[in-house]
């Protein structure tokens, strides 16, 4: 079961994003423990009786300081832990914000007052905390997927939708090629973008031209751009 913790000064803020997180993985039959934090001390609390978040959504506090190098702690004891903050956060310094979102990758922003994005930045990084290096997990209707990258021709967005293509088989899941390319670049795979609607498997490209690749499954898919066709060449030389 996984485990997220909130830390707002705002009770009604805390009460929002509870209420919306608890919702969302209810609807798609997902056990999970919030962990709400009224103060700084809860935390190291729940740390010492060995209750660490894999997940924790924040925004900015009178104490940023203070609570960065709490979430630091946490994620020593947790190195997979995933923290989510307000993109209205203001009171972190620029310089120092960069250096907090490279110590604690995987690390997002996104604005609480959207619940839809709100619940894509959630259901993203739930998806990551699940998944190991080796496979791809996705959601489609009515249950959770598993698939291994080694398997995987290549993704297709159609509409609001992404097609996973393996020799064998196709499904379909709700997202976007953007966020599914910045995601398989934390993974064991070599994908690369030849067009906006495609993400190619490299281990599967049997040759290539300026305008299009060549699948060994003998499947042919165009590209779209002449910098793409410099990344094929160029990633096809290193496999």
């Amino acid at each position: 079961m996984i485990k997220i913790a909130f830390y707002f000064e705002q009770e009604s803020l805390m009460n929002y994003v509870d209420c919306e997180v608890k919702r969302g993985f209810s609807r798609r039959g997902i056990s999970i423990e919030t962990l709400p934090v009224n103060n700084l001390e809860e935390l190291l609390i729940y740390a010492n009786n060995n209750i660490i978040p894999d997940m924790f959504i924040f925004s900015s506090s009178t104490h940023m300081d203070k609570l960065l190098t709490n979430i630091l702690f946490l994620k020593e004891l947790n190195p997979s832990l995933i923290s989510i903050l307000s993109n209205s956060s203001d009171s972190i310094n620029p310089l120092l914000k960069e250096e907090y979102h490279l110590m604690l990758q995987p690390f997002y922003t996104v604005s609480f007052s959207s619940h839809q994005q709100l619940w894509n930045c959630i259901y993203k990084a739930y998806e990551f905390s699940i998944c190991n290096h080796n496979k791809f997990v996705y959601y489609s209707r009515p249950a959770y997927h598993s698939t291994s990258l080694s398997q995987i021709l290549y993704f297709a967005s159609e509409g609001r939708c992404i097609r996973l293509v393996t020799r064998n088989s196709s499904n379909s899941f709700y997202g976007k090629l953007d966020d599914l390319e910045e995601n398989l670049g934390m993974k064991n795979c070599h994908f690369i973008r030849i067009h906006q609607s495609y993400l190619v498997n490299a281990k599967f490209i049997a040759s290539f031209n300026h305008k299009s690749i060549t699948l060994l499954t003998g499947e042919e898919l165009r590209i779209s751009k002449p910098n793409y066709y410099h990344e094929i060449k160029k990633m096809v030389k290193k496999k």
